[in-house]
């Protein structure tokens, strides 16, 4: 009765996102210079340089880098692995807690008298305000 730590891993799927893994990597290192251009007409400053423009995304640590600065910081084999996109396919920030700018807002609450609110927190929440704050118990 070892629950989830039970359960057998399934090497096949593991190997399938390994692989999908790396060709993701390795169509982000190898940008054309027609998708270059287009990512520099974004005009996105580059976190680690402010002289140069970013290209890339580094989803990991979250930074905006050029071709240059993404090969100096990501030399590492540890930073490597980093996942790195071209400016265009950046995910979308996940939307911040009102009461807690600095937590994501994971949950909605479905009660009736949060749904309607449109002063204050309003019905989107982290989980502070879940488990302990106005939510609790909701």
């Amino acid at each position: 009765n070892s629950g989830v730590w039970g359960l057998k891993k399934n090497f096949a799927l593991l190997e399938l996102l390994e692989r999908l893994q790396y060709t993701q990597e390795k169509s982000t290192l190898f940008l054309t210079a027609d998708s270059l251009e287009k990512e520099r007409q974004l005009a996105v400053q580059c976190d680690e340089n402010e002289g140069h423009i970013a290209v890339l995304y580094c989803t990991v640590c979250t930074s905006h880098l050029c071709e240059e600065c993404s090969g100096l910081t990501h030399a590492t084999r540890t930073l490597a692995r980093h996942r790195r996109v071209p400016l265009s396919d950046k995910p979308r920030e996940k939307p911040k807690c009102p009461s807690h700018p600095s937590h994501v807002a994971e949950f909605t609450c479905l009660e009736e008298d949060c749904q309607g609110l449109q002063t204050g927190p309003g019905p989107i929440m982290c989980f502070i305000c879940k488990d302990y704050g106005r939510h609790k118990d909701h």
